[in-house]
Parts: C-alpha cells; sequence; structure tokens
C-alpha cells in the first residue's frame, strides 16, 4: 500500500509539475478568451459586406429582406446611421462593399437585375454596369477606380468588369459549363485581378487570373463538391489563398497558392514597365 501512495504521489506531482511548467515557462501556450459584445445593427438584414474605415469604425452594406431595399449602416462613434440606398421590386440579396482611400463607399449590387456600382455618402450616384450580373465582389484599383466579378445568367458564366474613367468595360473570365455564380475578387499589387469562384457543372473550385493579355484558368479543388461560398485573399507576395465550402464532406477548406514560374516572369515585367 505504502509503495502504491509512493507512485501515486508521483504522479500527482508530476502533473503539477507539468502544468506549472505550461504557464510559467511556455506562456505562449496559454489560451487568452477573446471579449466579444453584440449589438443589432437593423431588424432586418441580410448578406452583409463589412468594411473598417481608417478609424476602424465600421461600416456595412446589406439587403432589407422586409422592404427589399439595399441599404448602409455606418457607425458615428456613438450609433449607428442607416440609409436606404435603393428600394427594389425585385429580390436580389447580395451586395458588396469598399472604401476608397477618402473612406467613401462604394457598393456594388443587384438592382432590378442589373448589375450597378452606387458611390456616395450623404447623397448616392449609380452606374449600370452591366443589364445582367448577380452575387458580386467588388475592390478598388490603387486610383480608386472599382473592379468587379459577377455570374452573368444569360452565358451561365464569369464576367468581370472595370472602370476605364469613360465607360463600364465588361469580358467574360469563363464560360465553360455553369461557372461562377459563388466568386471572389482580389487585386495584386499591380491591379490585375485574381478571381476564386465554383464550377457548378463540375463541382469544383476555380481560380482566374489576368495575366495582361488573357484570362488564365485552373482546377484548384476537385475532389467531391466543393467551391460554394468562396472568398480570396493575397499575401504580401501576391500568392493567392483561398477558403471555400465543401459540400461533400460539410466541411470549410482552405487552399493555398504560390504563383507560377510565368506569373513571376509577368511581375517582372510589370515592374520594368513602370521603373
Amino acid at each position: 500500500m505504502e509503495k502504491i501512495i509512493q507512485k501515486m504521489s508521483l504522479i500527482l506531482l508530476g502533473s503539477v509539475l507539468v502544468f506549472a511548467f505550461s504557464f510559467l515557462i511556455l506562456p505562449g501556450k496559454k489560451v487568452k478568451a477573446v471579449a466579444w459584445s453584440t449589438e443589432i445593427v437593423s431588424n432586418n438584414g441580410n448578406e452583409p459586406s463589412l468594411v473598417l474605415d481608417s478609424a476602424n469604425n465600421p461600416r456595412i452594406s446589406y439587403y432589407d429582406n422586409v422592404s427589399n431595399d439595399l441599404k448602409y449602416a455606418s457607425w458615428d462613434g456613438v450609433t449607428w446611421q442607416i440609409q436606404t440606398i435603393f428600394s427594389s421590386v425585385i429580390i436580389n440579396p447580395y451586395t458588396s462593399l469598399a472604401l476608397d482611400s477618402s473612406n467613401n463607399p462604394r457598393i456594388s449590387y443587384i438592382g432590378d437585375d442589373n448589375l450597378r456600382y452606387y458611390w456616395g455618402g450623404a447623397t448616392w450616384q449609380f452606374q449600370i454596369v452591366d443589364s445582367l450580373g448577380y452575387m458580386p465582389s467588388l475592390a478598388l484599383d490603387s486610383s480608386n477606380s472599382p473592379r468587379i466579378s459577377y455570374w452573368d445568367d444569360a452565358i451561365y458564366g464569369l464576367k468581370y468588369a472595370y472602370w476605364d474613367d469613360t465607360v463600364w468595360q465588361t469580358e467574360t473570365v469563363d464560360s465553360e459549363g455553369s461557372v461562377g455564380i459563388y466568386n471572389s475578387l482580389a487585386l495584386d499589387s499591380y491591379n490585375k485581378p485574381r478571381i476564386s469562384y465554383y464550377d457548378a457543372t463540375n463541382g469544383n473550385l476555380k481560380y482566374a487570373y489576368w495575366d495582361g493579355a488573357i484570362w488564365q484558368t485552373q482546377v484548384i479543388d476537385s475532389t467531391g463538391i466543393v467551391g460554394r461560398n468562396t472568398s480570396i485573399a493575397l499575401d504580401s507576395s501576391n500568392n493567392p489563398k483561398i477558403s471555400y465550402y465543401d459540400v461533400t464532406n460539410g466541411s470549410l477548406k482552405y487552399a493555398s497558392g504560390v504563383l507560377s514560374q510565368k506569373e513571376r516572369e509577368e511581375e517582372a515585367q510589370q515592374e520594368a514597365q513602370e521603373a
């Protein structure tokens, strides 16, 4: 019995030492809880798009699912300011928000079956980008000019639009099957577009980029039905990172890419032109 007690004492002492070591010697391993707070912005809101301004105040574009309105909410430091931007007779909930370098809001939205681009603040103006377009993703280039990726339900394809300082130019990125209904746009450090998107025909996640002459496309994941609800970001070296939904397994997935040699050569050429 005495030996058993001594053995249990040693085990207990070892556990205490391990516990103490984890806190005193390895403080980086200690889990710290994040303090969260929640609040109601609007009683009726769907498909929000969130960005933070230069003062870290939140701005949100969203669809009011009761009035069918496109709305914009901004935090003024005390309360939420809500604006109605567009009242639609057709339900199109998808919005995408960006802020320019002066914190002015820009929004892409499907209004009455037209792809629209809104800008303003106190007052709002808009332009019709294309006669058809759903699920837009908006990004602003280094000159604050808008770029939008979207799904065109007339061709069941992925399209891309950009403002050339005079008119909107639109291009077909990929129309092989039904592609692009879920899409996400990012601009690299040279303002070249990179898009992750869903191939509904084959159930694949795809990636497209502009090489300066044509659109290049690539299948990223084809295991099961994957690629819905995709979101893309670029690291400081322009390498693409993509999150997306795996329908087959009900999983959230992440893909990390490295630019090809061809893309690196294109970047070098771009740098030489700008030098």
